[in-house]
């Protein structure tokens, strides 16, 4: 997709970015002539259009945090390429919840002043299929202390006891789904799954029946019929429900608001204060807001990590080149189904835009000072000869 072919509010964008891990090993990039230092995670930030259909990378950087400075230089590069960014979407580990509290972000003011126009906010948001997972984890491991009532995952084992795996009316979940270990907790899938409209109904109608009498079934058919209808955002009286359930609940055993309740919170404002200002400034009349999370940016992971085939760890030279043939065109996308996202099929812009981002971006490429030349005596440059299997053309 050429840029020239957007229209002005095809071109407002949202700025997500993520870690991923790589092969920590010294690597030798011959195009600069020089051994990169082990790296353990490669930062990426990536754009996706809000009203456009399109996405693009445009930064990547080895054991890089991302920092205000940082950021700061990334939203300038990219608003003065012509995209404005509305708004940034990230998840809420440790290194990103103190880079909201260096901008400055509350619960209540979700945004900041973008620092090329000042005049316009930028919105923050935590990627809601994080937290949805998040608040599953809690469910299941703890439960939750809601206006006076326990609601464990005991109410929905309970249930499930209730009906036979041929008629069951909780078809959509099983026990397994109650106990997660391992890369299971990380399926948003099996989460939107349990916190279902199936469930909620299921809840009800056992309740009504007279099977869980001794359960707070009412308070937990509501709960889960509310998280549903938050997950699919319906309107903004859902947010608002949601927003002050969120204030209400407690994790048995805490209690303060945990991450994901203040990231709720946070993205559920952020989404209304966002929505207020596109109307104000474009007339817009909705938002799709299923691209206001980082799904665009795991399915980029998947991606880069599947054009190794069965070598998906890469190190940094591989992700440079995986990186490069994605850019370039050479995009087949992930061959895997067992990602935690859905498919994503989005096309790329022009590949000129991020190389004019990407040079605006780059970092001089660090050289690894501990490896230094050594002079080798006569004795050892023959058996160095030896082993390269002729005579060296230089000596090292």
């Amino acid at each position: 997709m050429r840029n020239a072919d957007l229209a002005a509010l095809a071109k407002i964008c949202v700025l997500s970015f993520d870690e991923m891990k790589i092969k920590e090993t010294f690597c030798y990039d011959q195009s600069v002539d020089t051994t990169l230092s082990p790296a353990a995670y490669v930062q990426v930030a990536m754009l996706r259009g809000l009203f456009g259909n399109w996405k693009q990378p445009i930064f990547y950087d080895f054991n890089c945090k991302m920092t205000k400075d940082l950021l700061f230089t990334i939203i300038k590069s990219v608003e003065e390429n012509g995209y404005p960014i509305q708004a940034i979407v990230s998840d809420l580990g440790g290194t990103n919840r103190a880079l909201h509290k260096e901008l400055g972000v509350t619960l209540e003011n979700p945004s900041i002043a973008n620092p090329v126009h000042p005049d316009r906010k930028i919105f923050v948001f935590a990627d809601v299929p994080h937290l949805i997972k998040l608040l599953r984890n809690h469910f299941i491991d703890q439960g939750f202390e809601l206006q006076g009532n326990t609601i464990t995952k005991d109410l929905v084992q309970k249930l499930l006891c209730l009906t036979s795996e041929e008629l069951s009316i909780t078809h959509k979940i099983s026990s397994g789904d109650l106990n997660l270990r391992g890369a299971e907790r990380q399926k948003v899938k099996l989460a939107t799954k349990l916190f279902s409209h199936t469930v909620s109904m299921a809840l009800s109608r056992a309740g009504i029946l007279g099977f869980l009498e001794d359960e707070p079934w009412m308070q937990g058919s509501e709960f889960f019929k509310l998280v549903n209808d938050w997950f699919d955002v319906l309107n903004i009286q859902i947010l608002t429900d949601m927003t002050q359930t969120m204030r209400k609940l407690r994790v048995r055993g805490k209690t303060a608001l945990l991450a994901f309740q203040k990231g709720i919170i946070q993205t559920n404002n952020a989404l209304i204060q966002l929505f207020d200002q596109l109307q104000q400034n474009c007339g817009t009349k909705y938002i799709l807001t299923h691209r206001l999370n980082q799904d665009v940016l795991e399915n980029f992971f998947s991606i880069i990590r599947s054009k190794g085939g069965l070598h998906d760890h890469p190190d940094q030279l591989e992700f440079k080149y995986r990186l490069r043939l994605h850019i370039m065109g050479h995009n087949e996308g992930a061959v895997s189904t067992a990602t935690n996202t859905d498919v994503d099929d989005t096309p790329d812009l022009d590949p000129i835009f991020t190389g004019k981002v990407l040079h605006s971006l780059t970092q001089p490429v660090p050289i690894n000072e501990d490896i230094q030349e050594k002079e080798l005596s006569d004795f050892e440059y023959d058996g160095l000869e030896n082993l390269a299997g002729g005579p060296g053309k230089t000596r090292i």
